[in-house]
């Protein structure tokens, strides 16, 4: 097909990145022993039903007691008991972990986030509810452990959309006011750099708001990561779950679009 010769700059930009799409997965992020973890909800071979991983998930409404790590990490996510599992759901198109806001998460015993001081991550999800609730946290709270961090759904007042924290020895915050009121389907992004003063959130590829205060000093931490509740005992997320990539590294502005544009795909949102 002949290419239009009044294509722009930015026009051109936007079709390479969606051409690399095209071939790109979060597996990228991870070829240089990048420490982090990428959850698929998509790849039943992943996904099991108990947490030893001996009965596999194979139709919507299994639970999910084991997800497999797909970074090469090992950094697998699961709960032992079984009253506590996400629910495995699919339309026929996308695929979720759906939680209950009860009682349901998943956790990985320790990541060793020690030789790093950044971290990119980007999640798919739908919130149900703007009430209080942990998306994922490393820690069992980011706000008052060094080395940690997190995605909050609404902060405490209620108020707040999404919220991001990190810590290196002093914490600080981003994503204030009231936007995308639940039910919100997003991709959402935290980005982080202690030493360099940097903390972002990002919404649909969109910078929503950014922190230069200073986090103090050192790297991250070697922490438990709860996904959907805070240390498998409070703030539990109300809502759905289509992907999740932690990458402990600095991570460049394609790999950037490339991954919000993957897991755009993933979660039914539109770029």
């Amino acid at each position: 097909m002949p290419v239009p010769v009044n294509l722009s700059v930015s026009d051109i930009t936007a079709t390479s990145v969606r051409l690399n799409w095209v071939r790109w997965t979060p597996i990228q992020l991870f070829l240089a022993g990048e420490q982090g973890a990428w959850y698929d909800p998509s790849d039943l071979s992943t996904m099991f039903q108990d947490a030893a991983g001996t009965i596999p998930v194979t139709a919507d409404g299994d639970p999910v007691g084991l997800m497999l790590d797909k970074s090469g990490n090992g950094n697998n996510a699961s709960q032992s008991v079984s009253g506590s599992r996400p629910v495995y759901r699919t339309d026929g198109t996308l695929h979720w972990l759906e939680f209950d806001g009860v009682d349901d998460s998943l956790a990985v015993s320790v990541i060793d986030f020690t030789a790093t001081d950044k971290i990119t991550a980007v999640t798919g999800i739908k919130k149900q509810l703007d009430s209080t609730s942990i998306v994922f946290e490393t820690s069992s709270d980011s706000f008052n452990t060094d080395g940690s961090f997190s995605l909050i759904a609404a902060s405490g007042s209620g108020t707040n959309s999404y919220r991001v924290i990190s810590r290196g020895s002093n914490p600080i915050f981003t994503g204030s006011g009231s936007f995308a009121p639940a039910p919100d389907t997003s991709v959402v992004s935290l980005i982080t750099d202690i030493l360099n003063k940097i903390l972002k959130l990002r919404r649909n590829s969109t910078l929503v708001e950014s922190n230069g205060g200073s986090q103090g000093i050192g790297n991250y931490g070697n922490h438990a990561l709860y996904i959907g509740s805070r240390a498998g005992t409070s703030f539990f997320f109300t809502g759905n779950l289509y992907s999740l990539a932690i990458r402990g590294f600095e991570t460049t502005a394609q790999d950037l679009d490339l991954a919000e544009q993957y897991t755009a795909e993933k979660t039914g949102v539109s770029l």
